[in-house]
């Protein structure tokens, strides 16, 4: 059976994008390496031997291939990535911003995140 030039194409630019995640991967987790467990499922492991995906999903913890091991680990990276800059990026916005209402109405934004805050009707506030 003869490869068709499409086919090909195809299994190089899955081969160039197996290589870039593994790559990626393994400069956030130092010492990233493939595994195979007893059930023969395969997971991409840091220097300890540990599934770098863990607990959080898993449903991509093991994967049936190695490429799938791979893109499933790069996927959990990314989405750790940008879970943590959203907390970051809310925290700062929540410190940085108030609300305008007035002299004796502004009042910074994290207060509204508090426990218990005071609660303004600004539609009522002579009651």
């Amino acid at each position: 059976m003869k490869l068709k030039i499409k086919d090909m194409a195809i299994n190089e630019r899955k081969r160039q994008q197996f290589w870039d995640m593994q790559s990626f991967v393994k400069k956030k987790i130092k010492g990233a390496h493939t595994k195979v467990n007893d059930d023969g499922k395969i997971y991409v492991a840091d220097r300890n031997g540990r599934n770098t995906i863990g607990t959080k999903y898993p449903s991509l913890a093991l994967a049936p291939d190695v490429y799938t091991a791979w893109k499933n680990a790069y996927v959990v990276e990314h989405w750790n990535r940008q879970e943590a800059r959203s907390i970051r990026g809310i925290k700062t916005d929540i410190r940085n911003n108030t609300v305008q209402g007035g002299e004796g109405l502004s009042k910074a934004i994290y207060e509204y995140f508090e426990d218990a805050p005071e609660i303004y009707d600004e539609e009522n506030m002579d009651e």
